[in-house]
């Protein structure tokens, strides 16, 4: 395959819906639905993936409606073992979604003792922080139980069986090629902010930080 024909982000895609499947398969017996799968820029809200909590993408002339499971594209340089992580993470968000179980809270980044419930009868355990180390420690307090993780007597199964996910990530969105531009861009425009779950937006006379309240995610620009 050319490296022109690689430039594309659809092999990427079906390997996460044909990872979806068999993930849910292996852990869930095939009960959740399947989300719309996207990929886009998580850096501004340090995220490396999100699940909608509620249903945007409708099929046209149909009541038929899903939710979106995202992984973000800049964040596609990381090793094959820590997206299938997030991948899995999001499964998580997926069923307690499904079964009515809120598993966080502070507007959708600390993750509760549900989620951490969820993640470990499916295949997951938590990696709690680390004592003596401040930015651990940091980050459980902003998200909680948030950095769940294969357990080690499936990874061998679980990464076999998505080899072809594996063989997909060969593409990447670069995050300094926006920090770049962004630091081109004059200080006295106006930004503006989009939520990437719901599409609701804001305008600013500054670079900020904002969270939709509805969605729980950070706006993008």
């Amino acid at each position: 395959m050319s490296n022109a024909n690689k430039m594309s982000i659809s092999p990427i895609i079906t390997a996460l819906e044909t990872s979806f499947d068999w993930i849910n398969k292996r852990f869930y017996d095939g009960t959740l639905p399947r989300p719309v799968i996207t990929l886009s820029e998580g850096a501004k809200a340090r995220a490396m993936g999100w699940f909608s909590l509620y249903k945007p993408w409708h099929l046209k002339d149909s009541e038929v409606e899903a939710c979106e499971l995202n992984i973000a594209s800049d964040y596609l340089d990381r090793s094959f073992e820590e997206i299938v992580d997030t991948m899995c993470h999001e499964m998580v968000h997926c069923y307690n979604f499904e079964n009515g179980i809120k598993d966080c809270s502070r507007s959708g980044f600390r993750h509760n003792k549900r989620f951490k419930q969820t993640a470990e009868e499916h295949g997951m355990h938590w990696n709690p922080p680390v004592e003596g180390d401040e930015d651990s420690q940091a980050d459980y307090k902003r998200v909680g139980y948030a950095r769940v993780s294969l357990e080690e007597d499936v990874k061998d199964e679980v990464y076999e069986a998505l080899s072809d996910l594996k063989n997909a990530l060969v593409l990447y969105r670069d995050k300094r090629k926006a920090g770049e531009k962004k630091a081109r861009a004059s200080k006295s425009r106006v930004f503006k902010y989009v939520c990437p779950c719901c599409g609701n937006s804001v305008r600013a006379t500054k670079e900020v930080r904002i969270l939709c309240v509805d969605c729980g995610a950070q706006m993008e620009e």
